[in-house]
């Protein structure tokens, strides 16, 4: 996978996700990726929405078990969003700028570009 990567235009960035169920080895892939992307010479920004937990009263406020509490409460997805991927979003164009009739989920209504991620303890 890092030799089709690496290959990709670079705008300013190159976003890649992983996903997967729990156990699928997904923090090895990232990291095996991240590896093989540095040893090629890329900037590589590995970051996983594992530190993006919510706090474990807020995760297990449903229940510790609870399926609706593992899917809806697990991540602090507003923190994801502006501390992780607007920073890395491709930046807002006049031929990309969403318009009035653009779908409401997928406007961009504040892109900020001045801010790195940061890691999140």
């Amino acid at each position: 996978m890092a030799t089709e990567v690496d290959v990709l235009p670079v705008d300013p960035y190159v976003r890649v996700g992983v996903d997967g169920v729990d156990g699928a080895g997904k923090s090895c892939f990232a990291a095996e990726l991240t590896t093989a992307l540095r040893q090629r010479g890329r900037v590589v920004v590995h970051a996983s929405i594992d530190g993006f937990h919510q706090p474990r009263a807020l995760r297990h406020a449903r229940g510790a078990s609870d399926p609706e509490g593992f899917y809806r409460d697990s991540y602090d997805l507003a923190a994801l969003q502006a501390e992780l991927l607007e920073p890395l979003a491709p930046a807002v164009t006049a031929s990309t700028a969403p318009t009035s009739s653009t779908p409401a989920p997928t406007r961009r209504t504040s892109p900020s570009r001045s801010k790195q991620p940061q890691a999140r303890s």
